[in-house]
């Protein structure tokens, strides 16, 4: 690819990466980009902006460990509170994924009370406290920060309303459903839970 001399030289250069990541887009490949990412790698191993597009492109190719490892290779790097807060979250969701609930807990309470905090930090971790039954008051506390840095988010009120759900808060979690299709109304999930709840209020 024409541009791994130039990446060699720029590694830290954020558009040198992203114009390389663009290249998807052309038809190049995947697994061609990230074999040129990891030979830029070897010989800059502590370069953040090659270890995140690398992270981020196993992500998409849902190899979870290989994210994972990246991800956590990326962490101590990162002094930014908020994009380490992101990088949290990015570990604490592949756990998720994997149905590791108490790793991905463990992994976003490390961040859920600082002062710079990606709002699906505690979005996540509000759902994973609900799909578990447990910590629900918390769950509730969490997930409202999310929704008041991200009012019209339909996800974030859909974790809410699935949490008030799990709390037997019905028609709150009726409430809060039918304002989530307000912002996306053709989304499934959402529309289930509104079923849902709508079956249990009858």
């Amino acid at each position: 690819i024409f541009v791994e001399d130039w990446l060699k030289k720029s590694p830290h250069e954020q558009g040198v990466v992203q114009t390389l990541m663009l290249l998807r887009k052309t038809g190049v490949a995947t697994d061609q980009i990230i074999e040129v990412l990891q030979n830029i790698k070897k010989e800059q191993p502590k370069e953040k902006a090659i270890l995140f597009a690398l992270a981020d492109l196993y992500l998409e190719k849902d190899d979870h460990q290989k994210s994972l490892s990246l991800y956590q290779e990326v962490l101590p790097l990162v002094s930014d509170e908020m994009l380490a807060s992101k990088v949290h979250f990015q570990i604490g969701y592949i756990h998720f994924a994997q149905g590791n609930n108490t790793a991905c807990q463990e992994t976003l309470e490390k961040v859920a009370e600082k002062k710079n905090v990606y709002p699906s930090v505690y979005n996540l971790l509000a759902y994973s406290y609900s799909e578990q039954n447990k910590n629900l008051d918390r769950a509730i506390l969490l997930v409202d920060r999310a929704i008041n840095m991200r009012p019209q988010s339909p996800y974030y009120l859909d974790t809410k309303g699935w949490v008030l759900l799990k709390l037997q808060k019905l028609d709150e979690a009726k409430e809060v459903f039918k304002k989530a299709l307000e912002f996306e109304p053709d989304d499934k999930i959402i529309q289930k839970h509104l079923r849902d709840v709508q079956q249990r209020t009858v």
